[in-house]
């Protein structure tokens, strides 16, 4: 009975690890892998009645993204496979060379906020490499 039970606990784990991967947290500075995309938001359109495109990260492996344990405002996301990037210059001409291509992303997780946020989950970056 008891190897049943030791049997079934670590395959629970090994499956949550897998359909939920890794879990960091928000506000903290994380390297991800993944691919470079344009992806396009669901209901948005652009002023000439276009499908809104934004930058975006395709993970490798879902992630989790726990909330700081004193902010009652903060959302805990599981199974997360597309973040939106915020981009800065030089992070812009790198994801436009690196578009569909793997990369590693370092950055900043942060939850979505307003109306121009198309994943719940986005991630600050401050550096790419291939």
């Amino acid at each position: 009975m008891k190897k049943g039970l030791i049997f079934v606990i670590c395959f629970l784990g090994f499956v949550c690890t897998n359909v939920f991967g890794q879990t960091y947290k928000y506000d903290s500075v994380i390297t991800l892998e993944g691919v470079f995309i344009s992806a396009i938001a669901d209901a948005a359109i652009t002023s000439d009645e276009k499908p809104h495109k934004y930058t975006a990260l395709k993970l490798n492996k879902p992630i989790s993204v726990l909330c700081k344990s004193d902010d009652q405002y903060c959302e805990t996301e599981d199974g997360v496979m597309l973040l939106q990037l915020v981009l800065k210059d030089a992070e812009w001409s790198k994801y436009k060379k690196l578009k569909g291509k793997k990369v590693k992303v370092q950055g900043t997780l942060f939850h979505s906020d307003n109306g121009n946020h198309f994943t719940s989950v986005l991630l600050d970056v401050s550096s790419i490499t291939h």
